[in-house]
């Protein structure tokens, strides 16, 4: 609340619960939340497996941001972000292997979070227009600066990691936040 032009707050759900999820996304929003976080891995399922329909629907009504972990099979998020254009699926860890989704579909994103090893940044660069990437540091699991190196550092034009660093990620909120 003291500074929401800095700190923008996700709604985690817990993928056993599913009648409590719109109770929350609702509560949440009133607090301030902008955005959602599901993490099915650490509740003992993946995203495949449960039906968030009520969520997606909800977060693509009010034209909200969703991080998660890991998405699935790409065919999955492509279904998904084909599906509720209007919200915002990011990936919330380093992976190359969503690349044909990216360039595909306007509303997904990829993060840089775990991009661990220096080269991870350009070999993500090669497949994924810096455009589609966004810096994240999985506070508070990671020390912020940890990832940073590996985009600092990277042998990419410095403008792709001004993009990476904040400029995605502010064309995000601009088109996400009310």
């Amino acid at each position: 609340r003291e500074y929401p032009d800095r700190m923008i707050g996700y709604t985690t759900l817990n993928a056993n619960y599913p009648t409590e999820w719109l109770p929350e996304l609702e509560r949440c929003r009133k607090l301030g939340m902008k955005g959602i976080k599901v993490i099915c891995e650490y509740q003992g399922t993946t995203t495949e497996e449960v039906d968030f329909r009520p969520v997606y629907e909800y977060a693509n009504r009010n034209q909200m941001i969703m991080i998660n972990h890991y998405w699935g099979k790409p065919q999955f998020l492509d279904t998904l972000a084909q599906g509720y254009p209007d919200a915002c699926f990011i990936i919330g860890h380093y992976s190359t292997q969503y690349a044909s989704v990216l360039s595909k579909r306007e509303n997904v994103y990829q993060c840089t979070c775990a991009a661990l090893m220096f080269g991870d940044v350009e070999k993500l660069v090669e497949k994924v227009d810096a455009d589609k990437i966004v810096y994240g540091s999985d506070l508070t699991d990671l020390d912020g600066p940890f990832g940073l190196a590996p985009i600092l550092y990277a042998k990419i034009p410095d403008q792709d990691k001004r993009k990476i660093l904040g400029l995605t990620m502010q064309k995000i909120l601009d088109d996400h936040l009310d």
